[in-house]
């Protein structure tokens, strides 16, 4: 995965987090920790399902969306993300089918 150094405000985005996951707030913020550290400007160039790369919070496949781009703006990738969640549950994340998720739930 390429990480692009941004400064980031880490409790801003925990908060959005545990906003738009009430019901199961530590298990994703533990999952967006474990595919991008909380950082925004996350990308994995990974290719998934015909399309190049996974981008931002919660690390979010360009599949599932029209510009990928867009994916970097926290308050998007958190929308998506809770959208993905929402239709396919939480399997889809590779840090929950790995278990890497559990090396940052508190």
């Amino acid at each position: 995965m390429q990480i692009i150094e941004v400064k980031t405000d880490s409790p801003i985005i925990e908060q959005k987090i545990r906003e738009a996951f009430p019901d199961n707030h530590r298990v994703m913020l533990s999952i967006a920790q474990a595919e991008s550290g909380l950082n925004p400007s996350a990308l994995n160039p990974e290719s998934h399902n015909g399309c190049d790369g996974s981008f931002g919070v919660f690390q979010i496949a360009c599949l599932h969306v029209d510009d990928p781009e867009m994916l970097y703006d926290v308050d998007y990738n958190i929308e998506i993300a809770k959208k993905i969640y929402n239709r396919d549950g939480i399997e889809i994340w590779g840090a929950f089918t790995d278990k890497r998720y559990l090396a940052y739930l508190n």
